[in-house]
């Protein structure tokens, strides 16, 4: 039997059994909430093996183990330095952030370089060796993992871009793009440019469908891809029986 194939030009919706895509990674990190006290770096404790006050520049610079801490998350870093004149964080070397939550999940993420803007409310993240390593562990140990050359948070708009080599995993799929976009107020992901992809298995079938965009919703778990689709889903019971 061969398998089901289809190519069309319209919307086309796939419903499969993923892992939600809780892709709240930066968000969470940043505490959307909307309370400044609970805004990124603010009222943590601040550890390092040096500490410089440039007051010409009006600048603290820490370096060697650089960590915050609080009850809400912690940070570690190999240097980091805060403009006061331009309320900015920028934190450099094998960063870190670790973000717990009071349901049991956590997100941890993984990058050589973050800036933090207080007056903007956005944060930006990048790598250059190795891609920005997102990880969001579910109540049940499972995880999310996404990966990217940058990634920008705007808080005020509850979004997430997220550009460069753009791959998301899960359990069951892996979805490939260049470019993607995460709604907060939506719950909506969407991934884009240079022909998006997703491959999917479970234990009945196999997943592969490509198209110029590729939207999943985190609550109903539907993968929707939009505009000259294409692929192919083989039923496995079927397939390696006549096989």
């Amino acid at each position: 039997m061969k398998p089901k194939k289809f190519n069309k030009e319209k919307s086309f919706v796939y419903r499969i059994n993923l892992i939600s895509f809780l892709f709240l990674s930066i968000f969470f990190i940043l505490n959307i909430s909307g309370d400044k006290k609970k805004d990124f770096l603010f009222g943590s404790i601040v550890k390092s093996q040096n500490w410089e006050i440039d007051r010409v520049r009006n600048m603290e610079i820490f370096t060697g183990n650089v960590k915050f801490r609080n009850s809400d998350y912690l940070l570690e870093s190999d240097k980091a330095l805060y403009n006061h004149k331009t309320e900015t964080w920028d934190i450099d070397g094998n960063v870190y952030c670790d973000k717990k939550f009071e349901d049991g999940t956590a997100v941890e993420t993984f990058c050589d370089k973050a800036i933090y803007m207080d007056k903007s409310r956005e944060a930006f993240m990048y790598s250059q060796d190795k891609q920005v390593k997102t990880i969001y562990y579910l109540k049940d140990n499972r995880k999310i993992i996404s990966l990217s050359n940058k990634s920008h948070a705007q808080n005020e708009s509850k979004k997430i871009q997220l550009e460069g080599n753009l791959k998301i995993f899960t359990d069951s799929a892996t979805i490939t793009g260049n470019k993607g976009l995460y709604e907060a107020l939506t719950g909506e992901f969407t991934i884009s440019e240079n022909r998006p992809f997703v491959i999917g298995e479970n234990e009945n079938y196999n997943l592969y469908l490509e198209s110029d965009i590729i939207k999943l919703n985190k609550e109903t778990q539907i993968i929707e891809a939009i505009n000259k689709v294409k692929g192919s889903i083989y039923n496995k019971a079927v397939y390696y029986k006549e096989k």
